[in-house]
């Protein structure tokens, strides 16, 4: 990935925070076991793409972004928020884009002849 789709990604990364934090303070979820199993996550998704240098492999990133993904859709919130999430999980799925449209293509599998 290079260098400037990092820094897009890591910023997206971060402007997704402060909405995140609002919806669990509004929900009151902040400091409960939900509200700790989507910051988890999402921490370690910011560090992973804040941290990334040339070579490291971005599917580890994707991973970290899922897990983040997937913890956000379990968050036990009313409806009207949903709009909100929809809004967080769709800033995910871009820097996810971003990540993947900036990674090498992967390995053909053992025994397919490369032609380059």
């Amino acid at each position: 990935m290079c260098v400037a789709a990092v820094k897009t990604a890591t910023a997206m990364m971060e402007g997704i925070e402060p909405t995140l934090v609002s919806i669990l303070a509004a929900t009151k979820l902040t400091n409960t076991t939900a509200g700790i199993a989507v910051i988890t996550p999402y921490n370690a998704a910011l560090a992973a793409l804040q941290n990334w240098k040339s070579g490291t492999v971005a599917q580890n990133i994707i991973q970290l972004l899922t897990d983040f993904q997937n913890a956000v859709q379990l968050l036990p919130i009313p409806a009207v928020d949903q709009l909100f999430v929809n809004i967080i999980l769709g800033g995910i799925i871009t820097v996810i884009g971003i990540v993947t449209g900036n990674s090498p293509a992967p390995a053909p599998p053992a025994g397919v002849p490369v032609h380059e």
